[in-house]
């Protein structure tokens, strides 16, 4: 049964059947169209995650109603994406590769009604190998002290990752946006956007990268977002009638956006158009990498949830940017695209009898009866209390509740219960914990360092602080005051020397209790070894 209930679930993913179908589509001059081969090859998915990454209450469960009101009725889905493009270059040494079985919910951060989603990649350049780590999430208002807090564990477990690519959604503010993954390791580069919404809502976008193993990055912004921008009339059918039916009622499209997008060559995607829309986008947002050897472009997108012909709508759109980009960029080391976020996706599946066929439509989803949703939801909850594997998309049984078979000399056979941990196994760990201690204080002592160094450097570079003063002990009417050094200036100075010893020195630890951990480890395989 419970197999059943997901694999409806991923069957009737709106956003992959949209992007799999094959959809004729009138061919228009002056119109922006993109093609459904297009799409399937700008939007390569792995198999989807366990199961549907919306919508929770805060304590991490399944809510798809509010307190039996049919009036909030809401649909689960696979609704937090992850993308990757196909380019066609004529240098097979650079492509991008996705890793088997990494593309994971991770059900146990709570606190939005959305769960993050991860997905690991490895770039192949010449004869190099880079470990990519992507996560998407609509943090739903959470601040970004928190989310931080929520995900460091997370973060602390990437260190085989050589570049880590995070986009959030609906971040409310970003006053603290650098408290985000402070570590010695990486250098960072963040940027945010506006959501083109009422809320206020932005858009972020977190870059982390060790510079000693792929090199400095350049990024630069391939569109950004102007206000006040004129509208433009709707105009023209799209799609034409499939099987007697047209496949997307009512499903139009903006006249003369590929002319309209020329002239505002900066503008994303030209969006401010599509008020008129009623929120065709809420946002998306196309970043540049460029390192020494290779380039890739980041893509954060965050859709709305109205019908499946605007979903499909705002679906070309964002392909057309990415093949404008593409076009613009002509480069043999590009690796394409990643794109990543929130894509508002849902599932039409509902247990039980229905008189009606389920269709992706906000309005529409209330026409559900209720019972069936709460049947829907106790089952989704029930699935993710007996399948452990599903909590952050990893589980580890305990040896210690299972029985396990062992063979002894002269062959026969008996029975240990459980597993107990040997003295090597408590040093590993031992070590282990001291040194994840200490790679935290590294991380924040570290970037308090390198803020209190650029912040001294800009206040010189403004001139609002000097390094040298005229001699305050000598009257003001001397004209020949000699330039001495600013005690301002050297209290501060001083204080960021401090800083980078006190930086240094926990490396020097967290370096010591590195390598004792891998001592510890090399140690307990030789007895391993030894022992068999």
């Amino acid at each position: 049964m419970d197999n059943s209930i997901i694999n409806n679930l991923k069957k009737t993913d709106v956003l992959k059947r949209l992007i799999s179908s094959n959809i004729d589509i009138k061919k228009t001059d002056k119109i922006c169209v993109g093609n459904s081969d297009s799409l399937r090859n700008n939007f390569i998915e792995s198999e989807l995650y366990q199961a549907p990454s919306y919508k929770f209450n805060e304590q991490g469960q399944y809510k798809l109603i509010k307190n039996n009101d049919k009036n909030t009725i809401r649909l689960p889905g696979f609704a937090d994406r992850i993308f990757t493009s196909v380019e066609n270059t004529w240098n097979n040494e650079f492509n991008t590769q996705s890793i088997p079985n990494s593309y994971n919910c991770l059900f146990n951060i709570h606190g939005s009604d959305h769960k993050a989603v991860s997905q690991k990649y490895k770039f192949n350049i010449r004869d190099k190998k880079i470990n990519v780590y992507c996560l998407t999430w609509n943090v739903a208002e959470l601040d970004l002290v928190t989310v931080n807090d929520k995900l460091n564990t997370d973060f602390q477990r990437q260190n085989e990752s050589d570049i880590l690519i995070y986009c959030f959604q609906e971040v409310n503010s970003t006053i603290n946006k650098n408290i985000l993954f402070k570590s010695p390791f990486f250098n960072k580069y963040t940027l945010i956007t506006e959501e083109n919404t009422k809320s206020g809502f932005k858009l972020l976008i977190c870059l982390l990268f060790k510079k000693d193993i792929v090199g400095n990055c350049i990024t630069n912004d391939c569109i950004e977002i102007l206000d006040n921008l004129p509208k433009i009339k709707k105009h023209k059918t799209l799609f034409s009638k499939i099987g007697g039916q047209n496949m997307l009622e009512g499903a139009k499209l903006i006249r003369n956006v590929t002319s309209e997008i020329k002239k505002h060559e900066n503008n994303l995607l030209y969006l401010n158009l599509f008020k008129c829309q009623n929120e065709l986008f809420k946002g998306a947002r196309f970043i540049n990498c460029k390192f020494s050897d290779f380039n890739f472009v980041i893509c954060n997108v965050h859709l709305p949830f109205k019908s499946e012909s605007k979903t499909l709508k705002a679906m070309l759109l964002v392909n057309e940017r990415i093949n404008q980009i593409r076009n613009q960029i002509n480069n043999p080391e590009f690796l394409g695209f990643l794109t990543m976020g929130d894509f508002n996706s849902r599932s039409t599946f509902v247990p039980g009898h229905l008189d009606f066929k389920i269709k992706y439509d906000k309005k529409q989803q209330k026409l559900i009866p209720v019972n069936n949703i709460i049947e829907l939801e106790n089952s989704l909850n029930t699935i993710i209390v007996k399948r452990p594997s599903l909590i952050a998309g990893k589980y580890t049984k305990k040896l210690t509740k299972k029985r396990i078979k062992h063979k002894k000399k002269g062959g026969n056979w008996r029975l240990k219960l459980g597993h107990k941990d040997t003295e090597a196994d408590k040093k590993v760990q031992y070590f282990r914990d001291l040194r994840n201690n200490a790679e935290t204080k590294v991380g924040i002592e570290c970037a308090r360092a390198r803020e209190m160094k650029e912040y001294l450097e800009k206040q010189v570079e403004s001139g609002n602080l000097k390094k040298e003063i005229k001699d305050p002990n000598k009257s003001i009417l001397n004209l020949f005051r000699e330039l001495v050094d600013n005690p301002v200036y050297i209290e501060r100075n001083n204080k960021v020397i401090s800083q980078l010893e006190k930086c240094n020195k926990l490396k020097t630890e967290f370096n010591d209790y590195d390598l004792k951990y891998l001592n510890a480890k090399l140690e307990k395989e030789s007895k391993k070894g030894g022992n068999n």
